[in-house]
């Protein structure tokens, strides 16, 4: 991770690597989702919170077996 904080110490960006392996009984092993995450964060009344996260997907595989979407919602790889 890779974290660098503004020279006005109000707001940071870091940046984190992401790689995700599956396998199920019926679903090989495989890389499934490889990519990077973007997060900011904002620094208010004297701490730390998380302001946004971005997500860019340099690779994605085979995900039919990763997750059953919720009643009602689709999941979409962009």
């Amino acid at each position: 991770m890779i974290i660098d904080v503004a020279e006005d110490g109000a707001t940071a960006q870091s940046v984190s690597y992401v790689d995700s392996i599956q396998v199920t009984e019926d679903f090989p092993l495989q890389l499934i989702f490889q990519g990077h995450y973007i997060d900011t964060f904002v620094f208010e009344e004297g701490s730390w919170r998380f302001h946004e996260r971005v997500v860019d997907a340099d690779g994605v595989g085979d995900m039919r077996a990763h997750h059953k979407p919720a009643t009602g919602v689709t999941a979409e790889a962009s």
